[in-house]
């Protein structure tokens, strides 16, 4: 069986001021049983051009290094949905 990840904005960008229509910088990846996997962070939020990267989570919940330069959030997305593909 295959487990669907799925992804939800932890984190956003902001200049002193939180609002919901800033934009994502963080995501939490988590696999159909709610476990997290994954963060998927633009380490460049505030410049461009973006940078995604994946930090998976360890078995004991810890959070390996960054790795991976996508363009888009969709892009590092898609990684992380071939490798629990296969």
């Amino acid at each position: 069986m295959k487990d669907t990840l799925t992804w939800h904005p932890v984190m956003r960008t902001h200049t002193g001021v939180i609002e919901e229509t800033n934009p994502i910088m963080r995501y939490k990846v988590t696999d159909e049983r709610g476990r997290n996997v994954a963060f998927i962070t633009n380490t460049r939020a505030s410049g461009r051009p973006a940078s995604w990267q994946i930090s998976r989570v360890n078995d004991d919940g810890g959070i390996g290094e960054s790795v991976g330069d996508y363009a888009t959030a969709e892009d590092a997305l898609a990684v992380l949905r071939k490798e629990f593909d296969t």
